[in-house]
Formats: structure tokens, sequence, C-alpha cells
């Protein structure tokens, strides 16, 4: 602050006052002006300009005070011309954005405040244009990866040893959190599932492994039923996991996971590897008989109600409203009508390169796990006539495929290891 300083020279009185920094009140005191924060200026990405790539936005901008106060802002950001507020009392002039949607324009705006005054900057504005494709946003470095399931944040990694439990809070830095090394290492370990506080694991010869990931830093074995033999698959649903465990499908009550309990079975010949549940239907993949469906509204008395033949070996399946899509060794998928759950009816067909080892279906786009071939997107909008639209080179073995809202999860089996977070742009 400036103060009032008095001087006399001879017997005058002379008085200094700064005009720029001081003023009077109504009542004739001294006080000090405040000058406002400078407008921001200089955003980053600059005003009006296209962006490449949708994840990690960095927003940035230059701000003064004429005084040099310290300075906060507030950003205002979204797709609205008025954009809503989105962050506040920032200290530094950088944001970052995690993930935004393509082909969208995003307004923002920054305020600067001194503690006294607020400056309102002018409102920007810039577009997200990827090219077509598929993108890699983040990868995690592990083990030979099996298979990955998805839920929320977390990614849960299957491998011969067990499993590893990654935040995927940011997508292009997934973090470790935790991980389990089954005391029944073996390297015939297959899919996992995740419900609620508990992992389901097919491991091979060791049959159904039942961890309690309540704490995903410190995942434990909660119990297991070495009973169903040779696991290849496991699904839950209501309570119930269903086993597919080669010449046998095993029904397992698991209210309480900690004392799983074996309620049915059917050996309906051939050899399963694969299962998916939908209401009262558990659908098969066989490598010998193919698709294969069972009604399992009474659980301790399942029912083989209608197959499918394929050839070449089948391995996984997905059922995506009105079809079945199984994974058919060397010659990529075929599209089983299931509407007749008793009579299902071959509809078309996708071959590929490599070997499909899973398959995963949404918004009329099938994602095939093409081992060392890579990742392929085909489009089954046409059931009859599926077409490729895209090939990613994933640099190691595909093996397993989750996906999300807005990412494809990729873990990758023998060559490579790990995971791959991906963005497909249609």
């Amino acid at each position: 602050m400036r103060f009032w300083k008095p001087a006399y020279v001879g017997r005058a009185l002379i008085t200094f006052v700064f005009l720029s920094q001081l003023y009077c009140d109504n009542k004739g005191i001294a006080v000090d002006k405040n000058a406002p924060p400078g407008i921001p200026t200089n955003p980053s990405p600059g005003n009006e300009s296209i962006i490449s790539h949708n994840t990690n936005i960095q927003l940035g901008w230059e701000c003064n005070d004429p005084d040099g106060d310290s300075l906060t802002y507030d950003l205002y950001f979204g797709e609205d011309f008025d954009p809503p507020l989105a962050a506040t009392s920032l200290t530094n002039c950088a944001y970052t954005i995690n993930i935004l949607d393509n082909s969208k324009t995003y307004y923002w705006r920054i305020t600067a405040s001194d503690g006294k005054d607020l400056t309102l900057g002018r409102r920007w504005r810039f577009n997200i244009e990827m090219e077509r494709g598929i993108h890699l946003v983040g990868s995690y470095d592990s083990h030979s990866s099996l298979d990955v399931k998805v839920i929320e944040h977390y990614a849960y990694i299957g491998d011969a040893g067990g499993f590893e439990i990654v935040d995927i809070s940011d997508p292009t830095a997934p973090a470790y959190i935790g991980e389990f090394h089954s005391p029944h290492y073996n390297d015939s370990a297959h899919d996992i599932f995740v419900d609620g506080d508990y992992l389901y694991q097919a491991d091979g010869n060791a049959g159904l492994q039942i961890y309690d990931i309540s704490d995903p830093a410190n995942p434990v074995l909660a119990s297991g039923l070495w009973e169903v033999g040779y696991a290849g698959d496991v699904y839950v649903k209501d309570e119930y996991a269903y086993v597919a465990s080669g010449s046998f499908i095993f029904i397992v009550d698991v209210g309480d996971p900690t004392e799983p309990l074996e309620v049915g079975s059917l050996q309906p010949g051939g050899y399963v590897n694969g299962v998916i549940v939908r209401g009262n239907l558990a659908y098969f993949s066989n490598h010998i008989r193919g698709l294969q469906i069972v009604d399992i509204s009474d659980p301790g008395n399942p029912v083989l109600v209608g197959e499918y033949t394929t050839s070449w070996y089948s391995y996984s399946i997905f059922v995506y409203g009105d079809y079945a899509y199984l994974t058919k060794g060397y010659d990529g998928f075929q599209i089983i009508d299931i509407v007749n759950p008793a009579a299902p009816v071959f509809v078309g067909s996708y071959n590929s390169n490599g070997l499909a080892q899973d398959i995963y279906v949404a918004d009329n786009l099938a994602y095939l796990a093409g081992g060392d071939s890579g990742l392929y997107v085909v489009n089954i909008g046409n059931p009859a006539n599926p077409i490729e639209v895209e090939i990613y080179d994933a640099g190691g073995t595909v093996g397993g495929l989750d996906k999300n809202e807005d990412f494809l999860f990729v873990s990758l089996s023998w060559r490579g290891g790990g995971l791959l977070i991906l963005q497909y742009v249609p």
C-alpha cells in the first residue's frame, strides 16, 4: 500500500499523492484503488481450432494482474454456447479434460479473480474431428493376458497365474492397483467374470476359483470348486455360475461365494469351450458341435433345447439381439439366428486370418480377436453379409476383448502381453 507522505520545504507543506494507487472517498479519506485482473488471452487450443484427438485435452490461457495480485480462475466448459461451470478456484492457467466426444464443438471461457474484482474472458471454441479408424489411447504392460473384463473404472486382466486389477479412470495412463497369483498356477487358466465384489475365474485344471475383490488393492481367494473339472469359461447370473468344462456343463450356486455348491450338470456331447447367458437360456460354444442352447429355467435340471453344428473349432460366443456370434478357429465367425432356440439357423459368416479367440458385438459392429493377425472390426448391419471395415495390428496376440461406452479393451496373450485401450472412430 502507498501512503500520504508530508514534507516541509521552508514554511510550505508539500504533499505527495500517488494518484495511480489512491483515490479519495466521499469523506476525503485516501484509500487504495484496486485494478481488476486483465482479460484472459492466448487460449490453447486456439479459438476455432480443430483437434484430431479426444483424450487428455490440455486447456491453457494467459492472464496478468496490473497490481501483481495472485489470481484464481473459474473455468466454464461444455457443448452449450454459454458453457456451464466446470472447475473453480484454479491457481494455474491450465486444466486437463480427459475424454470428449468426437465430431462435436466445445465452448469455454475463463473468469479471473484477484480476490476483489472479477474479469470475464471471451468465449472460445474448438472442434474434435478424429480420423476414421482405430486409435491407441493407452496401454499397460503385464503378463501374457488371456482375458479382460471392464467394470466401471477397473479392468480385470486374467492370466495363467491369476489376475491383475488396473485403474482405467484415466484411459491414457492405466495404473496398477492389485493382483493375485493363484496357488494353483498353471498355464491353462482361461476366462474371468466379475460380479459385484467377486471375480470368478475358469482356472483350467484347478476348476472354478472365486476371489473377493472388495478391496481391489488386496484381492483374496474366497473359495474354489475343483469338482467342475477342466474349466474353460464361466458366466455368472442371478447367483448361479455357469461353467463350460470340457465334455460337461456345470451349474453352481454362488449365492454364498465362499461356499459354492454344484446344483446341476449336463453332458451335451462334444467339448464345451465358451458360455453366455441371456434370460432362461445359456448359449455354449462347442469345439466339435458348434452352438448349443440349454434351458436353465430349472438350474438343477438343465435341458439341451437346440444346437447348430459348425465347421472348424468353436471357441468363443457372444449373443446380441436375435443372433449368436460364434468364433470358428481360423475361419473367423459365423452368425446364427436364434429366434427359435429349438432350431437355430445359419445366417452369414466372416472369414479372417489368424485364430479367432474372442468376439464382442455392439451397435452393428463385431469386434474379433484374431490372434496374431490382430483386431478386426466387421460391420454386421446386414447379418447375411458381414463387411470388414478395419484391421488393427496390436503388436501381439489378441486374446480377449471387452468394451465400455467409449473404448475397446484388448488383452494380449503369448506374444507381447498386457492390455491395450483402443478407440474406434467409424
